[in-house]
């Protein structure tokens, strides 16, 4: 086993726990507010997706709306279970047995091991929230911006045109209203590129992946620990992502997007802000 890695450079004098504690909690908060902003901001003020034009002819959007197979709430409590269990127990097995003598976060000396522990999962977690709102939010604004059309489109919408009566015919059409009353789902329909599905369950799963490579590579007893918690990781993330396209909730093209996305967000998170490799420093 490799002997543990500080994360920073040890501390010449205690501070208080929340001085420590500062930094992640106003992380965390700014982090809350940009994604109330951007989760509530476009709907307060009216903006709405593009009325994107058809092709009378174009198969893709004439699928049937079937049951969602993964509903937000649930993509919500996934994202979030998943990542807290992980950094729980990362962060629990690392403190009792890897390096419960080593000050990985600035700020741990003199405090005790609940403190430090209280002190590296909220660290941990304060980056995924970074990652998480900035993958929400590329998200949030591609859809409301392209307006590319679900695959379900023409079922939701219900056009007042004989779609068809030019359903052989390549003809675009741009002059149409939907005759479903229900406005959110139509404006729903309009909001296909790129999937937050995809992306929001692959920055989570991404994270972990390198989160959990970062702390454990070489300090586990087991070796094939490690790659099969981060093969579980990839197929769930995985499965979240393209249970949109059997729902006929997206494309193909916006999943493959949307799992991009998240992977690279998650990726520079890790690389560059948290710095966890190769000195695995956390701030």
């Amino acid at each position: 086993m490799e002997a543990p890695v500080p994360l920073t450079k040890p501390s010449t004098e205690p501070v208080p726990l929340s001085t420590s504690l500062r930094k992640p909690i106003f992380d965390l908060v700014f982090c809350f507010c940009i994604w109330f902003l951007i989760s509530r901001g476009p709907r307060a003020v009216g903006l709405h997706p593009p009325h994107s034009g058809f092709f009378c002819n174009d198969e893709s959007i004439r699928l049937p709306r079937v049951p969602e197979i993964i509903s937000d709430q649930a993509l919500y409590i996934y994202v979030f279970a998943l990542v807290c269990v992980c950094i729980i127990i990362v962060e629990l097995y690392c403190l009792l047995f890897v390096d419960s003598h080593s000050e990985l976060i600035s700020g741990e000396a003199g405090k005790s091991k609940l403190e430090r522990y209280l002190l590296r999962i909220l660290t941990v977690f304060s980056y995924f929230l970074i990652a998480y709102v900035i993958t929400y939010s590329l998200t949030s604004v591609s859809k409301l911006t392209v307006g590319r059309l679900r695959p379900r489109f023409l079922d939701v919408c219900r056009p007042n045109i004989d779609i068809e009566a030019c359903s052989t015919q390549l003809i675009y059409i741009s002059d149409y209203e939907c005759t479903n009353e229900n406005e959110g789902l139509v404006l729903d329909g309009r909001r296909s590129f790129f999937s937050g599905h995809s992306s929001q369950s692959m920055v989570a799963g991404i994270f972990c992946v390198l989160y959990v490579y970062a702390r454990l590579s070489g300090v586990i007893y087991s070796e094939a620990a490690v790659p099969l918690i981060q093969f579980g990781l990839i197929s769930s993330s995985l499965f979240v992502g393209w249970s949109r396209y059997v729902d006929h909730s997206h494309h193909w093209s916006d999943i493959i997007v949307g799992q991009f996305v998240g992977a690279i967000v998650a990726y520079l998170i890790i690389m560059k802000v948290a710095k966890m490799f190769p000195t695995r420093k956390f701030i």
